[in-house]
């Protein structure tokens, strides 16, 4: 399949700051431009590509295909690579319970003890939400909108889980009659916090699938009288963003949630300090996110927008927020500077007027993951709870 335009141009004007794995691959995927133009060495070369960036290219030779984990019955009992080809939670249960693997072992290997074993044999029997998207209500009024965008395995679900679990665990949240409305929305709050308070991560939003879930959380939590906030946390999977993209899908706005709702809004663009790994393109992306906000007028009831960088498990001798900061300004700098020119417009007498807040976040939920990251064995809630502070600041609570 081509690259589209939009992706061609963002190569091409990256050519040589965009990660060069972005181009290896091309040459990998043997991708062709818009006009069916195969890419080649010389394609990056009338780019303008660096002559270091060009040497360090080369397209990778054919190889066998790899098996996909090891066979159980080749392994060595004694060997810790039984448990390399198992990355979700089910299966690993099953398997050492099916095999009889002694818990000393497992300890050896993974550093995973019986505590840890409980909480994923709890997780497994946590029911998994039903999200039927057309069936979902129109966003309640007097409330707060608070968007997750971004692109598939950017941690957008987990963010949203550990924000949900630090709500419930300040005793700020409250159930009552409106959740039942939204009866989708309040079965993935629960199944959310449940997988959180188990240390183990949820399951990805589906693929097609955009939600909402209403919160309402107290002012004061030591007082029941302390008045309301409101809050409408909205989550799309990142595949329909990249599939409008891609122009596969017709917009990333189905159920009017973006446009129709005249509530204040809080937006999070949410993006993967490991992009490498999953989106080579995450800036471009969420620029076109960004193009249709603005084309529906969105930042006009917009309060603050963050760009949220997660996964950012850094040595503490690091600063995270400047770690952050550099991370936007190098990897994301289309993003951003689109954020900021609607951010700041001249006003009266050419008087500058600021729109909405512009923040830059980092967000990790812990550290040490096992099972290709299915585990995390080291929760770390303090860079969520500055978050959820930072969101009740800018948002408005009711008596």
């Amino acid at each position: 399949m081509p690259l589209n335009p939009n992706q061609a141009s963002s190569l091409r004007r990256g050519v040589n700051t965009l990660p060069i794995t972005a181009y290896i691959r091309l040459l990998d995927e043997q991708q062709t431009l818009p006009d069916g133009t195969e890419i080649t060495i010389e394609t990056f070369q009338e780019w303008g590509m660096s002559d270091e960036r060009l040497n360090n290219i080369s397209p990778a030779p054919t190889l066998p295909e790899e098996p996909s984990g090891p066979n159980d019955d080749d392994l060595d009992d004694d060997s810790c690579e039984m448990f390399a080809r198992y990355s979700t939670i089910p299966d690993f249960i099953r398997f050492i319970d099916e095999k009889k693997i002694h818990l000393d072992k497992i300890n050896e290997c993974l550093g995973v003890d019986e505590n840890h074993l409980d909480d994923m044999r709890k997780y497994i029997k946590v029911p998994r939400p039903q999200i039927n998207e057309e069936k979902n209500p129109t966003l309640p009024t007097n409330s707060s909108d608070i968007y997750f965008i971004g692109t598939p395995k950017s941690g957008k679900t987990c963010v949203i889980a550990a924000a949900l679990e630090h709500i419930n665990k300040s005793g700020r949240l409250i159930i009552d009659g409106q959740q039942t409305v939204n009866r989708h929305g309040a079965q993935y709050v629960d199944y959310l916090r449940k997988c959180m308070s188990l240390n183990c991560m949820p399951i990805s939003t589906q693929s097609d699938m955009t939600t909402y879930m209403s919160l309402k959380l107290l002012a004061d939590p030591s007082d029941i009288k302390s008045g309301l906030y409101h809050w409408n946390f909205i989550e799309m999977a990142g595949e329909r963003l990249k599939n409008t993209y891609n122009g596969v899908e017709d917009g990333i706005n189905p159920n009017g949630w973006f446009n129709q709702s005249k509530n204040r809004k809080v937006i999070n663009f949410v993006v993967d300090c490991d992009y490498n790994e999953h989106e080579m393109l995450q800036d471009s992306v969420l620029n076109t996110a960004f193009s249709q906000l603005k084309e529906w007028g969105v930042f006009k009831l917009t309060d603050v927008i963050n760009i949220i960088i997660t996964k950012i498990d850094i040595p503490d001798t690091m600063d995270r927020n400047e770690f952050a900061e550099q991370k936007v300004y190098r990897d994301f700098a289309g993003l951003y500077n689109s954020l900021k020119r609607e951010q700041i417009t001249s006003g009266i007498f050419g008087r500058k007027k600021e729109n909405f807040a512009l923040n830059i976040i980092p967000i990790s939920i812990g550290s040490d993951f096992v099972l290709n990251g299915a585990y995390m064995k080291s929760p770390d809630n303090t860079l969520i709870e500055e978050f959820v502070n930072s969101l009740l600041s800018y948002t408005y609570y009711w008596s």
